[in-house]
């Protein structure tokens, strides 16, 4: 299908949405002004945002908006009435920065505006959660600033047209995901709703078990859900399973809280360097030491101190061999991950070194000696997985005790069992044994 079907199709499944709301809004005002939009899209954490907009499209706050008037204002709104959607965003979203309308072809962003541009975009994402907490100021300027040294800007800034390119590449859904409070805000739908050829967006919550610290915080969950594959974020939350802070850092405890969960997971990996390194396994956890695993949508980010998708394509396969002799045990990542030389990230199996070819420090394929700090692993699959998780622990826990009652009994236990009285009366016990017999009766009566 063509960008002007797709176009047209967007009008069509939009259009009574956008009418429905016309008319609530009606019925609650006098009349539907250009503030009264300002204020729909505008949010607590960027108040002025929507007069900023309304007023970089060269609009008055006190326009009247007719049905057909509030319509074409929502579709310029979320990027509608242009071919390519995110080009039209980013401008509109740094017109809003400027307080004046820009051209798309000639415009071109500083640094300084690149950064306050992210922040827009992080505190417009991050507005669809109803948690106040993830609006921490410093942890939003932190990854503005992240985010804004890992766009190829020059002192001369990055031309509007280029910063697009490297949004539809490396974080895809970040600006729809912008975009997505102004959409629920200037239409009818529900939160669970979007039209044909858009992206759903929302910021899974992060289910920690009250353990005491964690990697990935809800910047972190956006920048993720910015990149990762659609199968990775079907459950509503993210559950963590191992921390190497609270369960010990080592690769039994990883495979004793990791392995076993049949659902997309996310190995966070964060140096003393504070490099933070994110693989996406989109299979189970298991050891296998004869062929690496992972499917089509396993990934491999670094988030920190610059991001970068160090392989998202098919082909990223892990090696987990902890138990071969004469042959160093660890996990690997990679296309070939099963040694330290060859994998693009590996972890030893003390989980506290490794060694990378994706430093944020050194040309792509350099490999240099990590020192690691902490390790996570978070679950994608929801419920579900994590209850199945837990049926496999349980099953597993009731055979250990099986074999336990299956024991062997002890010397003492041997003279009145069932078992040697057979023996004896079929004479297969020799007077041997029958010495031994009469030596652990007198140590028991002892």
């Amino acid at each position: 299908m063509g960008a002007s079907e797709s176009k047209a199709d967007d009008h069509v499944h939009i259009q009574p949405a956008l009418q429905l709301r016309y008319d609530r809004l009606l019925q609650d005002n006098d009349v539907v002004t250009t503030q009264t939009v300002a204020d729909l899209i505008s949010t607590q954490h960027c108040p002025g945002f929507g007069a900023a907009v309304i007023k970089s499209l060269g609009l008055e706050l006190d326009q009247v908006l007719l049905p057909g008037h509030y319509g074409k204002l929502a579709m310029k709104l979320l990027g509608l009435d242009h071919a390519h959607a995110t080009d039209n965003r980013i401008q509109l979203l740094i017109s809003s920065l400027r307080g004046e309308p820009i051209g798309l072809a000639e415009a071109t962003i500083s640094k300084t505006e690149l950064q306050a541009f992210w922040q827009l975009v992080l505190l417009l994402g991050l507005s669809v959660s109803t948690n106040d907490e993830v609006m921490k100021a410093e942890d939003i300027t932190a990854m503005a600033v992240i985010l804004t040294d890992s766009v190829p800007v020059t002192e001369a800034g990055i031309p509007l047209l280029e910063l697009s390119g490297w949004c539809q590449q490396h974080l895809p859904r970040a600006i729809s995901g912008a975009f997505k409070r102004i959409e629920l805000q200037l239409t009818a739908l529900e939160p669970d709703t979007a039209w044909p050829h858009t992206i759903e967006w929302f910021i899974p919550a992060l289910e920690t078990k009250g353990f005491t610290r964690q990697l990935v915080h809800q910047p972190q969950a956006w920048q993720l859900t910015s990149m990762l594959p659609e199968m990775y974020l079907e459950a509503d939350s993210w559950q963590l399973l191992y921390s190497s802070t609270d369960h010990g850092q080592s690769a039994n405890r990883l495979q004793h809280h990791a392995f076993q969960y049949r659902g997309p997971t996310l190995l966070v990996v964060r140096t003393l360097g504070k490099e933070v390194y994110v693989v996406a396994a989109d299979e189970e956890w298991r050891e296998d030491r004869t062929v690496p695993w992972g499917g089509p949508h396993t990934r491999l980010y670094r988030l920190a101190p610059t991001m970068a998708a160090v392989h998202q394509k098919p082909g990223l396969k892990i090696s987990s061999d902890i138990k071969t002799r004469h042959k160093e045990h660890g996990f690997g990542f990679g296309t070939e991950p099963t040694e330290p030389t060859t994998a693009m990230l590996w972890l030893n199996a003390d989980l506290s070194a490794g060694r990378c070819s994706c430093h944020s420090t050194q040309p792509k394929g350099v490999h240099v000696d990590i020192a690691i700090g902490s390790v996570e692993v978070w679950g994608c699959g929801g419920d579900q997985a994590l209850s199945g998780q837990e049926r496999e622990r349980r099953r597993d826990q009731m055979m250990v005790e099986q074999r336990q009652k299956a024991r062997r009994p002890r010397a003492s236990e041997w003279l009145d069992s069932p078992d040697r009285a057979i023996l004896d009366m079929g004479g297969a016990l020799k007077a041997e044994d029958a010495r031994i017999d009469i030596k652990h009766a007198r140590t028991g009566r002892e």
